[in-house]
């Protein structure tokens, strides 16, 4: 048996989701978003398709932590999948909770080829009215996969299951 002394906590350090975004023209695109925390900071992860997860072209990266790199509001442009992806943020507010994913006072907003495609976030249909005209196209976006990531030693089980 395991002394409880022993063990130690588990930390959640990532949280990664992976969504499927359908555009008006029917082509699928495939987001993963990462949120992460470790020692020396936090960090959003955007990767864009099913290509490698570490290729500068179709990620975007962002440290939300650290003072001389963080820009707490900005825009992206990418080009992907033969696509153009501007990522607009705005974490001048943010609110973390123990976790690496925000609670509050943030907003990360994707759009693939001019069509509004993947929005998490507090930021309301007013705000994103002002910002893109009214009728620019909204995508349709699904919740594939969540999957969070502990560290420690502490021992956990889950079950799910599929209807």
């Amino acid at each position: 048996m395991i002394s409880p002394t022993l063990l130690v906590p588990s930390l959640q350090n990532q949280v990664s989701a992976i969504y499927k975004v359908i555009l008006s023209t029917k082509k699928p695109l495939l987001v993963r978003v990462t949120w992460c925390k470790n020692q020396t900071g936090q960090g959003l992860i955007l990767n864009f398709g099913d290509d490698d997860e570490d290729d500068p072209s179709t990620c975007f990266k962002l440290n939300t932590n650290l003072r001389f790199f963080r820009k707490k509001k900005g825009n992206k442009v990418i080009e992907a999948n033969h696509s153009k992806i501007e990522v607009f943020w705005d974490l001048s507010s943010v609110k973390y909770d123990a976790g690496p994913e925000p609670v509050n006072g943030f907003y990360v907003l994707v759009m693939v080829d001019s069509e509004i495609s993947l929005v998490l976030g507090d930021i309301d249909e007013e705000t994103v009215t002002r910002k893109f005209k009214k009728t620019t196209p909204v995508a349709k976006v699904s919740l594939i996969s969540r999957q969070e990531h502990c560290s420690g030693n502490t021992l956990y089980s889950t079950k799910a299951q599929i209807l």
